[in-house]
């Protein structure tokens, strides 16, 4: 798996040409942890880099929840 980011075009490409819109600064706040990743960019983010976007969602939604000082764990599947 090849993610490449582009500080040129502020991209990070996956392994299908998906595209996702990201600052340089925004993700090197995300990799620290100064800034959260919303349920809809952690989606479009694991749909670039190619892992199932389920994982990262509820990555995210789990994290917003830390954040806030709630301890729960969160299951989630795709809606039918």
């Amino acid at each position: 798996m090849k993610v490449i980011l582009s500080p040129r075009f502020n991209h990070v490409y996956g392994r299908e040409s998906t595209c996702v819109r990201l600052s340089v600064a925004n993700l090197c706040d995300i990799e620290k942890g100064r800034k959260g990743v919303s349920p809809k960019k952690a989606e479009q983010i694991a749909l670039a880099i190619g892992v199932p976007p389920a994982l990262l969602v509820r990555l995210a939604l789990e994290e917003s929840l830390k954040a806030a000082g709630l301890k729960y764990t969160v299951e989630i599947k795709p809606a039918a």
